[in-house]
């Protein structure tokens, strides 16, 4: 077994883009005690594993210190950190002290004693009325009981459970007045940020809730987030999970009202740490309408705009990160897709096919959050809340899809983009064949079509035969009937892909020679033949054919092998 220790030279996080640090499992760690310590009872092991948070390094060290004979269940946790920290040593109150400053930081340059001002053991020492060679001595026998890590110069109490059970008795033992002359006015920008670092997994102390929301507050430190540096950035993401309410509402100051786009862009550094906060029901609208905010800062259509991108993960039905209900997000969405803004519309329609998606889950981005327990956000725990959960954005869908307002095309394209998914996935059958029976009786609806035959082709060989019957139901009720129809749907259509065209156009003749894509230039151009000998239908594709896409070139080979006059035809177009 390979134990990796944390990276503590420059202040990292505990993982890149290619590894992330996690605790080992307390099973783990209990086999591993039960192989070392073999006098270990069963009970003090699994004691010992629980306690360590994974650590292996830890547990070997409190595992050692159970002699022949005795035992440490009942022991409450107070009472193993002590046993940990003293290690069968006398109790040393000036090491229990030392050991409280320090952890104060996440890491700290432990071998500089002398007095200039970027020494780091001078102001660790002040807090605690040691001087920096005192505090090395402290420092040096903590690390020969393996409660401090050295990485070159650098030192660091680790793991976390034992720092931050220290620190949190220290902001409690030490004036803070102390802690902010000492940590904050004048300390070198790395001590600064380091001991932002550590205050943010200490949520569940009093006094470092207060500090932080006296930092985030009108005034404080980190008050206005729109002007901090890359340090003041550093420090308020760092402490942001200590109180979540007080992070958003300073951002809510700063990037909220701010009228100028340019003002607001200067949100964005802060996109994932608002992806964070949106994990409480509680927060999620006002998060998501800040993360909006600045998405319609910059260009919506651009993959590049990450905050679109966070924007749109918050709307999946999985690993979305947040535990808003469907009910919440789609009340974000509907306002979204009624607006007058066609930036806010783009959303809200991205929002919605996120909703949608029942195929297809991934994600980017990290769940954790300081030291507060996260999951992947709201994930169904049965079949039956998953269908609630289509059922009611396909009602929104329908109720949009059916009007007549400027988003309403749009929102048709979505549900048949999704609707292969929504079929065969979802199951999703009653909902979708009354979408479909609302959109056909407005208007002949193209990509509805194309989905139901893509779901013939790819799917229908694994459903049972009554579902096959009710897709193929839906197959005759929304397909082309008239010449202009099948000109949209076949020709003007880049969706194609897994529909077979066999029994989509009258001439058949030569169907059974062609296959594929072939097959489909071929109709496409009889097409052609048959709109350039129809005065009505040539009207009223006009404008679509020399603005639209699709198989246009064999459907212009059809016009032209049509056309009585192709002069006429030529100075039409």
């Amino acid at each position: 077994m390979i134990t990796v220790e944390y990276d503590i030279r420059e202040d990292q996080p505990e993982g890149t883009e290619v590894f992330d640090l996690d605790p080992s499992s307390s099973e783990l760690i209990e086999e591993l005690l039960k192989r070392r310590f073999p006098e270990l009872s069963v009970v003090d092991a699994r004691t010992v594993a629980e306690f360590s948070g994974g650590n292996a390094r830890i547990a070997i060290a409190l595992a050692s210190t159970v002699g022949k004979n005795e035992t440490i269940a009942g022991l409450n946790d107070e009472e193993l950190f002590q046993r940990l920290f003293q290690q069968r040593n006398i109790p040393d109150e000036s090491l229990l002290a030392a050991a409280q400053a320090c952890s104060l930081v996440y890491s700290f340059q432990g071998e500089d004693v002398s007095d200039g001002d970027e020494a780091e053991l001078l102001r660790l020492g002040a807090l605690v009325g040691r001087t920096a060679q005192q505090m090395y001595r402290s420092v040096a026998e903590m690390r020969r009981r393996d409660l401090v890590q050295q990485r070159s110069v650098w030192r660091a109490v680790l793991p976390p459970a034992i720092a931050n059970r220290l620190a949190a008795t220290a902001l409690q033992d030490i004036a803070y007045p102390a802690i902010e002359a000492q940590l904050m006015k004048g300390a070198p920008e790395r001590l600064l940020k380091s001991f932002s670092r550590r205050l943010g997994y200490l949520d569940q102390s009093k006094e470092a809730v207060a500090i932080v929301r006296q930092w985030l507050a009108v005034g404080g430190l980190l008050g206005n987030a729109a002007v901090l540096n890359d340090l003041g950035r550093a420090m308020f993401e760092n402490v942001a999970p200590v109180a979540p309410e007080a992070a958003l509402s300073a951002l809510g100051r700063a990037f909220l009202g701010a009228e100028r786009d340019e003002c607001v862009r200067r949100g964005t550094p802060y996109i994932h740490l608002l992806r964070s906060l949106a994990y409480d029901a509680a927060l999620f609208e006002c998060c998501i309408a800040l993360i909006s905010r600045i998405a319609e800062a910059g260009d919506v259509n651009e993959k590049a705009n990450e905050s679109v991108n966070v924007f749109v993960s918050l709307f999946h039905l999985c690993l979305s990160g947040t535990h808003a209900t469907i009910e919440q997000r789609l009340r974000v969405i509907r306002t979204l897709l009624l607006s007058d803004d066609a930036k806010q519309r783009n959303l809200g329609l991205m929002a919605l096919k996120a909703a949608l998606e029942a195929w297809y889950f991934s994600s980017n981005y990290g769940f954790d959050f300081g030291a507060r327990s996260r999951d992947h956000g709201y994930w169904p725990r049965t079949r039956t809340e998953a269908k609630h959960w289509f059922a009611l954005t396909l009602n929104l869908s329908e109720a949009l899809a059916g009007s007549d307002g400027p988003v309403a095309q749009d929102v048709r394209a979505a549900v048949a983009e999704k609707f292969r998914g929504l079929w065969t996935v979802a199951t999703m059958y009653d909902e979708l064949e009354r979408v479909c029976r609302t959109i056909s009786g407005k208007q002949f609806w193209t990509e509805g079509w194309l989905a139901v035959r893509q779901t013939i082709h790819f799917d229908s060989k694994n459903f049972m035969p009554e579902i096959s019957a009710r897709l193929a139901s839906l197959e005759d009720l929304l397909r082309p009937r008239d010449l202009v129809q099948k000109v949209r749907s076949i020709v003007l259509s880049n969706r194609l892909t897994g529909v077979d065209l066999d029994d989509c156009e009258d001439d058949s003749s030569t169907a059974d020679s062609q296959v594929g894509g072939a097959r489909a230039e071929a109709v496409a151009e009889r097409l052609g033949k048959t709109v350039a000998a129809d005065e009505l239908a040539f009207g009223e594709l006009l404008a679509e054919m020399v603005s639209g896409a699709g198989r246009l070139w064999s459907f212009g080979r059809g016009l032209a092998g049509g056309a009585s006059d192709l002069n006429v035809i030529l100075k039409r177009l």
